[in-house]
């Protein structure tokens, strides 16, 4: 099991000074090591069938790192992020952690043996609650007991707000199979985060414009900046209708790694 994509600029991976950062997907993960100065060390990308039962989880995992050159997880900070489709935000002054689970249950089917997380975000002032594999989220756990857990949503919601201005408003996509992230800033509030599935991209066009509208937002100083899983086709589809259309900005010490679209996929841990 190797990886399908792999940057390294540093032999000697194993140093308590650096960062790793985890993304999880359905079908696999990849993860980012920065040094404390935020340089890009390590890019690494796995696709991976998890299989269901615990101890068979946390060996794949571990042959993957074990692969890119970790075999142990000794970093100054580590935080692993779940793809969650099953999410919803409460604000801080409605939340009850004593009814988590009921939060899900309002906006989707949330299943007996699923693991509800609920994260707070200070930056956001709300919780971030979503549905998460048990086994996964265990074989992580014990692999990285140290980890800050995290769903997409709380990641990009935060690094969404980098980029607002007291001029104009803000829409942040990431964009999954079938499925879509929206986190939206009218100026720097934080005014809405949800998440559609579609089948094509005009489909995805009509949700996004659909938020825009709920919101009253006006196109000429909105800003748009997609991650994820993009390319030409759905960039053209939304500057189409929407003129300030970009791909999520990375550091420039990506730019020799690949080209924008590629690393858009990593966008949330770069």
């Amino acid at each position: 099991m190797f990886p399908k994509f792999d940057f390294c600029l540093e032999d000697n991976l194993h140093h308590s000074e650096k960062e790793l950062s985890i993304c999880l997907r359905a079908h696999g993960f990849s993860f980012s090591l920065h040094n404390n100065e935020r340089q890009l060390i390590k890019l690494s990308d796995f696709d991976i069938l998890f299989p269901e039962r615990l101890t068979e989880v946390m060996n794949v995992v571990k042959t993957a790192f074990s692969n890119a050159g970790i075999t142990a997880f000794t970093f100054s900070s580590t935080s692993t992020i779940f793809q969650a489709v099953k999410h919803v935000w409460a604000p801080e002054v409605l939340f009850d952690g004593n009814h988590i689970k009921k939060y899900l249950k309002f906006v989707c089917c949330v299943d007996d043996t699923e693991q509800i997380q609920a994260i707070y975000s200070p930056l956001l002032k709300a919780y971030s609650i979503f549905a998460v594999n048990p086994n996964i989220f265990s074989a992580f756990k014990i692999l990285t007991p140290s980890a800050s857990f995290l769903s997409q949503h709380i990641v990009m919601a935060e690094k969404g707000l980098e980029l607002t201005d007291n001029q104009r408003n803000t829409i942040i996509l990431n964009i999954r199979t079938k499925g879509v992230d929206i986190a939206a800033y009218k100026k720097k509030e934080f005014v809405l985060g949800n998440s559609f599935s579609f089948e094509g991209e005009e489909e995805l066009v009509y949700f996004v414009l659909n938020v825009i509208k709920q919101l009253q937002f006006d196109l000429n100083i909105t800003n748009c900046y997609v991650g994820g899983t993009v390319d030409d086709v759905i960039l053209f589809r939304l500057r189409t209708f929407i003129p300030n259309v970009d791909i999520f900005p990375l550091s420039s010490e990506t730019e020799s790694i690949g080209s924008k679209s590629e690393l858009a996929k990593y966008f949330l841990i770069l």
